[in-house]
This record gives C-alpha cells, sequence and structure tokens, in this order.
C-alpha cells in the first residue's frame, strides 16, 4: 500500500505539472497528493523500526557512512536533477533553481532527521518496539 501511494503522489505531482489542470479538478487532484503524502515518511518510519529491530544493541561499525554514502548522496543528486530538469524544461533562473532545491533538500531534512535521530539511539526505539510488541 505504501508503494501505491508513492507511486500515486509522483503521478499527481506530474499530472498537476505538466497539464494546465484548473478549478475543481486541480482541487481533487491536489486534495488526493497531500493524502497520499503519507507514504514516505512511512517508508522511513519503517526502514528505522527494522534496522532498529535489527541492530538492537549497536550499529555496526561504518553503518552511518554508509547510509550517507549510499543514501543521502544519491538523493542529492537526484534533488539537483530534478531541480536541474525544472532549470531546463521551464527556461528557469540559478535563483528558481536553488529554491527548488532547497524545497528537496528541506523534504529531504523532514524524512532523515527523524530517521537518524532515531537510528543513533537504537536501544531506545528497541524498548518502544518490546513494550509495544507486548500489546
Amino acid at each position: 500500500m505504501l508503494v501505491f501511494s508513492v507511486v500515486l503522489t509522483h503521478a499527481f505531482s506530474k499530472v498537476l505539472t505538466d497539464f494546465s489542470i484548473t478549478g475543481d479538478e486541480r482541487v481533487v487532484y491536489r486534495t488526493l497528493q497531500m493524502i497520499l503524502l503519507y507514504g514516505t515518511p512511512m517508508f522511513v518510519l519503517i526502514s528505522t523500526m527494522v534496522v532498529t529491530h535489527a541492530y538492537k544493541d549497536n550499529l555496526p561499525k561504518g553503518f552511518l557512512k554508509k547510509r550517507i554514502k549510499y543514501i543521502l548522496v544519491p538523493y542529492l543528486v537526484m534533488a539537483a536533477f530534478y531541480a536541474g530538469d525544472k532549470y531546463y524544461r521551464f527556461d528557469w533562473t540559478i535563483s528558481d533553481f536553488t529554491r527548488e532545491f532547497g524545497y528537496n533538500f528541506i523534504f529531504l531534512e523532514f524524512c532523515l532527521l527523524a530517521g537518524f535521530s532515531i537510528m543513533l539511539s537504537p536501544t531506545i526505539v528497541g524498548e518502544t518496539i518490546n513494550v509495544l510488541s507486548k500489546c
């Protein structure tokens, strides 16, 4: 279900940016898009819980370095790619590109702050998972 919500969120975003949808139809697409935005933060939450469960006591050596290398760097590259795509398609200025990249980074920060803060304290989350699993 989460995958479906992420795919639909991207599809609605594409429709809203590439087609001239106005009025009530735009409100419907935008409302559906907002409802489905829970998908990405839920992926972060679930992956954080899985990592926390897998490494209850300690994180392995180089864990954060690998996460930064294989998650953060590609995300920033793709954020720049998407901002660059809009820069060329819509004849934007460097200021527009910077603003779009900033928006992408803020979204990244929203998702990763929760994930990294929880991953940095696996014993706390591990205990929370244990308590919740006993309910």
